[in-house]
């Protein structure tokens, strides 16, 4: 029984302690302004931020049990970490999409190039939201392996699916919900400026970020 108990209180500690940053908007949000920019479906935007959020998971869990096998002078690795990248993604791809034409015609000939520059673009966005969630991981939930760790590994996996089920969760419900929203609005100034707007929301959110650290 307290075992079992152990395991519901790592369990809900994980979950708990993930979830506030998980719904932040600074961890979605640019997945479904890029995602609409870059005209991805809702499987593709959802499956790029699910991926992302996997790395994100999987590097916090990297340093947690290497802060459980090694000691607390691991945790400083996490301020290593490139803190201003997620700000400098954010407001790069925000100014690319503030000057961008949204016309999509092109010279007759230039259509295979223009194409595959749309495929790189794509890829390139899809890389950038990778690693701007990826290498900002949870540090607040890094001493919670430290504990975990004296209760022995099996609580160590416990906390992980904890962490996992809610950022994992937490975004892709959000962002579902979000995009859902959306899809119902139609508003002609916003179809005709919707690159700039997107621009504009994605450079304040790195400036936010980088501002304010904590909201990322």
């Amino acid at each position: 029984m307290t075992s079992f108990l152990q395991s519901f209180q790592f369990f809900t500690a994980g979950a708990a302690i993930s979830l506030f940053p998980a719904i932040l908007p600074s961890h979605w949000l640019p997945f479904i302004l890029l995602g609409r920019a870059e005209r991805w479906s809702q499987k593709k935007t959802l499956g790029v931020l699910m991926m992302a959020g996997g790395g994100h998971v999987l590097i916090t869990s990297t340093l947690g049990f290497g802060v459980a096998a090694f000691g607390k002078a691991l945790s400083n690795t996490t301020r290593t970490l490139p803190a201003g990248l997620a700000s400098v993604i954010l407001i790069i791809w925000g100014g690319v999409y503030t000057i961008r034409n949204k016309s999509h015609h092109h010279p007759e000939g230039l259509e295979e190039v223009a194409l595959r520059i749309k495929a790189r673009r794509n890829r390139l966005a899809a890389l950038s939201l990778f690693l701007m969630l990826t290498l900002s991981p949870c540090e607040a939930i890094i001493p919670v392996f430290f504990a975990a760790s004296h209760m022995g590994w099996g609580q160590l996996v416990v906390l992980v699916s904890g962490m996992a089920l809610a950022t994992l969760g937490g975004m892709v419900l959000l962002a579902y919900g979000f995009n859902k929203g959306l899809e119902k609005m139609r508003w002609e100034w916003l179809e005709h400026h919707e690159n700039k707007v997107i621009g504009l929301v994605l450079i304040l959110l790195g400036l936010l970020v980088l501002w304010q650290p904590e909201f990322h």
